[in-house]
């Protein structure tokens, strides 16, 4: 499924099952708005009429953008060459201490086929650093420390074991121009979770372009496959994100919740992010 979207400025096209993000001038979008797949290879004149307004050579490379988006089907070697090259699947753990953590993990990560995600609510970075750096397997270490009280050695100790920090949604920006590189935040499931979505994605693209490149670790497991991953769910059935997402949003009677938006525009931010810059393809 092709789905074309507008975020922070930035407009495109991701071809959901092969991975690839294709950026699309601003009219280019305007058009996609008023065509219908399949299109001719030249533009219209009822499409010309309707956006008139418009220099014609501007229209016509539009046109041949959005001609070779819906022509141009990505290659089986590039499709697969695109997706995620971590594709185990992960779960998700929550410990209340750094003594159940730990117990938590020498129960679980015997298991080679399946990441873990693990939430710890009180502990200290020392404790944080230890537990992911002596993990066996893949982890992700998402710790909710006392943010006030981390000092720059507590930074350069997270940041060199790769341990994400629970901070507010206000905090984000703060701690990332204090050289915090991973980092995370509970979202509301809500429009003003969306938002805020959107608003630590300018954070992080600010981080990127200034060389200090930022993890957010809900934009990290959006691209991810959960171990319940399944897009064949009914209730998944019209939406463009239901490969990606694999139906985790769902209430538990299969249903779409609210949490469903924030998780579409959690992609949509992911997508922008780990697509390449300018520089990268100079």
């Amino acid at each position: 499924m092709l789905h074309i979207f507008k975020l922070n400025g930035r407009t495109g096209a991701y071809d959901c099952t092969a991975r690839r993000y294709t950026p699309l001038s601003p009219l280019a979008l305007r058009l996609a708005d008023a065509v219908t797949p399949p299109i001719p290879k030249d533009c219209p004149s009822a499409l010309r009429y309707a956006f008139a307004k418009y220099d014609s050579n501007d229209l016509n490379e539009a046109y041949a953008e959005l001609y070779a988006l819906f022509t141009d089907p990505c290659p089986a070697d590039a499709a697969a060459g695109s997706l995620p090259a971590d594709t185990v699947p992960y779960r998700e753990y929550r410990a209340a201490s750094a003594e159940e953590a730990a117990a938590l993990l020498h129960e679980h990560q015997a298991d080679a086929k399946e990441a873990i995600v693990l939430f710890v609510d009180h502990v200290s970075p020392a404790q944080a650093a230890a537990l992911k750096d002596g993990a066996q397997g893949q982890l992700m270490l998402i710790a909710a420390l006392e943010d006030d009280l981390l000092t720059e050695d507590d930074v350069a100790l997270l940041n060199g074991s790769g341990v994400y920090v629970l901070l507010p949604t206000d905090k984000i920006e703060e701690y990332a121009a204090r050289g915090l590189r991973y980092l995370s935040a509970a979202l509301p499931a809500s429009e003003e979770g969306a938002k805020a979505a959107a608003r630590i994605a300018r954070i992080a693209e600010r981080s990127r372009d200034a060389g200090q490149p930022v993890q957010f670790a809900p934009f990290t497991l959006a691209l991810c496959a959960r171990a319940d991953h399944d897009p064949q769910k009914s209730a998944c059935a019209d939406c463009w994100a239901r490969e990606i997402c694999g139906g985790k949003r769902l209430s538990t009677d299969g249903t779409p919740t609210e949490a469903c938006t924030l998780e579409r525009t959690l992609i949509e931010c992911a997508i922008v992010l780990s697509a390449p810059t300018a520089d990268d393809d100079e």
